[in-house]
């Protein structure tokens, strides 16, 4: 959503003054700009460990991007008055590629280089849904619209705001890993990744994840701390915990997630272990501000064994 109020702002060269045409570029940048968010149809297959492989992967890869863009520049050729198709398909792609960066700002990670490579880049400076950055450009598009006679002026402005902002919270999160980076240091931990994400509500709270063979260590701060301050979270280590890493779907997940943990736990009569990232586990400063009971985390992978210690099932994300 925040990508397509973005390309409100963009300005692209349409070689007339005709209204009708610049609608209809405006319009295909939008299309465009949704495009590769088409991979969710993958839900529609009833397999959330196939959709989360295929989720921001081949149609997010700059690489294939000039050929998914003659798509929506195909069809508004098909569709529209507009018979310029080198335009329409620059258009297409210029709206593909604001997507993919606005992505790549995000912690999830992108997969830029499919079906070459599976690498998830990011930046990790900002949240994926980032109140201030949206709120903010919804703003200047009301502005715009209350005062027609400064539109340009908004539109302008509103640049500014996504380029400085954006700019803003890459140093915020340069300045936070620098942070986590020298605490590691400071306390000798041998670390196998170091990751610094944002926190949701503020762009000044943040989140240190250091794996280790043993687990993960986390720290919750803001760049105003004094000092940063880990827990260390171990990995469960029993006879499930080292039959389950043995199969296929476990040795998946432990090189996807970018922190993953493994718990083992008894629940009624079974046994339970459970992988998931801390990437995506719900802040702890955010559980305790709204009195919620501690959700439960996106994106596990559950085993479950019977009392008799026999393989039962596995489920993801359930």
């Amino acid at each position: 959503m925040t990508a397509a109020i973005a390309a409100k702002f963009v300005r692209t060269p349409t070689l007339t003054n005709d209204a009708g045409t610049k609608r209809t570029i405006f319009w295909l940048l939008v299309a465009s700009v949704n495009f590769p968010d088409l991979d969710v149809v993958m839900a529609l297959f009833r397999d959330p460990i196939l959709t989360i492989k295929t989720h921001r992967w081949i149609t997010h890869s700059v690489l294939a991007a000039p050929l998914f863009a003659t798509i929506p520049a195909a069809l508004f050729y098909r569709v529209s008055n507009l018979k310029n198709f080198r335009l329409l398909w620059l258009t297409a792609l210029l709206g593909i590629y604001i997507h993919i960066v606005s992505d790549l700002v995000t912690p999830y990670g992108t997969m830029l280089l499919a079906p070459f490579s599976n690498h998830r880049f990011t930046l990790s400076s900002q949240f994926i849904v980032d109140l201030y950055f949206t709120f903010g450009l919804i703003a200047f598009i009301l502005l715009g619209r209350y005062d027609a006679a400064r539109q340009k002026i908004w539109q302008r402005v509103a640049l500014i705001f996504m380029v400085v902002y954006l700019m803003a919270t890459f140093g915020l999160q340069q300045y936070a890993d620098w942070r986590v980076r020298r605490t590691v240091k400071e306390n000798q931990i041998a670390f196998e990744k170091i990751s610094t994400l944002p926190l949701p509500l503020s762009i000044f709270d943040w989140v240190g994840l250091v794996q280790t063979k043993s687990g993960v260590h986390r720290a919750e701060f803001t760049v105003f701390d004094d000092k940063l301050v880990f827990e260390d979270l171990r990995h469960a280590s029993d006879a499930f915990v080292d039959r389950t890493r043995q199969h296929a779907q476990a040795e998946w997940y432990l090189g996807f997630a970018h922190h993953p943990l493994v718990q083992s736990f008894a629940q009624e009569k079974n046994h339970i272990v459970e992988i998931h990232d801390l990437q995506f586990s719900a802040p702890a400063r955010i559980v305790k501000m709204f009195g919620m009971k501690k959700p439960r985390t996106p994106f596990a992978l559950r085993f479950t064994y019977n009392a008799a210690g026999e393989f039962v099932s596995s489920s993801f994300n359930e």
